[in-house]
């Protein structure tokens, strides 16, 4: 990732998550969390299905409580927070949700401006002036904003809920499988976005994923989970050097034998490092 100009000797804690422990009956799922983030830093969390990447995010964004743990934004604790000092907390984050999740019955520019709308109560005319800087910043025009979002393309929607995300100008930003179901050059595109979109707005941001090329593209940390535990943390480019065994069956593509039969290995790792190089190519 583009690292941010501002000095690291400025910079603040702007995340902590401090053993974080959440369970659905005897289901475990995270199982004593901790990682910090600071101004301006992406970090990623990697994982495969059921590893409680989703479970994290909605702890960390508050679609869930907690078992035990602390969640600090500003070096203050939400969970210790009343609702309206919580919602207050939650106006600094933007999302941009796996499927896009736009509101079908909403145009464009209604769903980009949804925040300003209806929770900032500011004018349609100055939401509209907004809106179409943001659909500028995500390499989209006006046109698109009387639209609905079964007129637009998958990589176009993606474009308008990112569009959305960045329309308050967040300080944190949360990416939900920011790539699923998308062509690899639209990936590119998506992968630019969120580099692009942290850096001008010198935001923090979150980043769930399984794609190793995304995670390598728009990463300053990566943080590997695995059966609701923390299995590594270390800077992006330290991803393939790393003898964590985990890590690296995640990366090849490798999976332990289960009931006496195999699954043969595939070739993901140098796959994913051939993907992200030519996302850097084509996204120039």
């Amino acid at each position: 990732m583009i690292k941010n100009k501002k000095d690291p000797s400025t910079k603040k804690s702007k995340i902590q998550v401090i053993d974080l422990h959440k369970s659905f009956g005897k289901n475990h799922v995270l199982r004593g969390i901790n990682f910090e983030i600071e101004e301006g830093e992406s970090l990623v969390v990697l994982g495969g299905s059921g590893s409680g990447k989703s479970v994290l995010l909605k702890c960390v964004i508050g679609l869930l409580t907690p078992d035990k743990g602390q969640i600090l934004i500003d070096g203050q604790d939400v969970l210790k927070m009343n609702t309206r000092q919580q919602d207050e907390v939650r106006h600094k984050f933007g999302m941009l949700f796996q499927g896009a999740a736009l509101f079908d019955s909403l145009t464009v520019w209604r769903n980009i401006g949804f925040e300003l709308l209806y929770n900032q109560k500011l004018s349609a005319d100055k939401v509209q002036r907004i809106v179409r800087q943001k659909l500028k910043a995500v390499g989209l025009d006006d046109r698109v904003m009387e639209l609905s979002p079964a007129e637009l393309s998958g990589g176009m929607q993606k474009r308008v809920g990112l569009a959305r995300a960045i329309a308050s100008n967040p300080e944190i930003i949360f990416f939900d499988e920011p790539t699923t179901g998308l062509d690899p050059i639209m990936c590119g595109v998506i992968d630019k976005l969120i580099v692009q979109s942290l850096r001008d707005l010198n935001a923090c941001g979150i980043t769930i994923t399984h794609d190793i090329a995304t995670a390598r593209f728009v990463a300053d940390k990566i943080a590997m989970l695995k059966e609701g535990k923390l299995v590594w943390t270390g800077k992006s480019s330290d991803l393939e050097k790393t003898k964590n065994s985990i890590v690296k069956e995640f990366i090849n593509g490798h999976v332990h034998k289960t009931d006496n039969s195999s699954i043969k290995a595939s070739k993901a790792s140098k796959k994913a490092l051939e993907v992200a190089a030519k996302r850097r190519e084509q996204t120039k």
